[in-house]
């Protein structure tokens, strides 16, 4: 249910792992994270945490059909031990960002983002015909600071419109609230200055 992903510091694109390490550091009161693949109570003093965590924002696109697909955005904290280099990708949670229910197609998350190419990468000043190298830097750069603040921005407009949008729709809701607490269904009069439904209209 889950669907993280955990590398251990020899699986893990040395490029991606310098950049990860390079994002905004979470530090949350409080909160002590043990790192899942290593015991740490020996290496380090009382109190002090072993897993650094580090706000990654996340798209991903999983085709539906032939002409339709959907994409889910959010932000996850990624956990990097500082003793045995493990890196660990936490699963999306059941919704984005947007409100999106994620369901099965959270396995695309980390399974598609970390598949970083790595075979047959022509080197510096070699002709680059297919690609490969093109593909790597791409997958790479996701994870540097401006890859990373392009998909905020992005996620943090499309949160905005949604929420302008709710609000726009919200307004021309009935305001009447019943005994039980629950808001009118209704669209209010279209007369200018009413609030309320024709139901509920003041008499």
């Amino acid at each position: 249910m889950c669907s993280g992903v955990l590398l251990n510091e020899k699986e893990i694109d040395s490029v991606v792992l310098e950049n990860i390490l390079g994002l905004s550091e979470v530090a949350e009161e409080g909160l002590v994270v043990e790192c899942p693949t290593c015991s740490t109570d020996s290496d380090l003093s009382e109190g002090e945490c072993p897993l650094s965590n580090f706000a990654v924002e996340w798209n991903f696109y999983v085709a539906k059909s032939r002409y339709h697909g959907v994409t889910y955005r959010g932000v996850s904290n990624v956990g990097h031990c500082n003793v045995c280099g493990s890196t660990w990708f936490p699963g999306p949670g059941e919704c984005d960002a947007l409100g999106k229910k994620i369901g099965n197609d959270r396995r695309h998350l980390w399974r598609d983002r970390l598949d970083i190419p790595q075979k047959n990468i022509p080197g510096p000043g070699e002709r680059d015909t297919f690609g490969r190298r093109r593909m790597r830097d791409s997958a790479r750069d996701y994870f540097s600071k401006k890859g990373q603040s392009f998909v905020r921005e992005e996620r943090m407009r499309l949160v905005i419109k949604k929420t302008e949008k709710r609000e726009q729709v919200k307004e021309k809701m009935c305001q009447h609230i019943d005994s039980n607490g629950h808001p009118c269904t209704n669209k209010k009069m279209q007369k200018k200055g009413s609030v309320h439904c024709y139901k509920h209209r003041t008499k």
